[in-house]
């Protein structure tokens, strides 16, 4: 993918495979939040992080830690974590 200005969408790919800093991009900000790029990048999902996706695919749940969950609740005001499973007592 290119540009106007002729810059190649590889881009921060390359900057983040080779850790140098280019015309578009500066390395540190992007070594800050991904350590190994070549594993955030790697093309096949391992078999846990298949199980993860599709098990969170069946739920409609978002796939995330405890605080990420606990934001999204408040953002969109509704329960996403999971509740007890089955139905509630009856009241006696």
């Amino acid at each position: 993918m290119k540009s106007g200005r002729g810059l190649s969408g590889d881009t921060i790919l390359n900057s983040g495979l080779t850790r140098k800093d280019d015309r578009l991009v500066q390395v540190m900000p992007l070594l800050e939040r991904v350590d190994d790029w070549a594993e955030f990048l790697r093309p096949t999902p391992s078999e846990e992080e298949v199980k993860r996706l599709r098990g969170h695919e069946r739920t409609g749940r978002p796939l995330g830690g405890v605080d990420f969950l606990e934001y999204l609740e408040k953002l969109i005001g509704r329960t996403l974590k999971p509740k007890k499973p089955g139905r509630k007592p009856k009241r006696r």
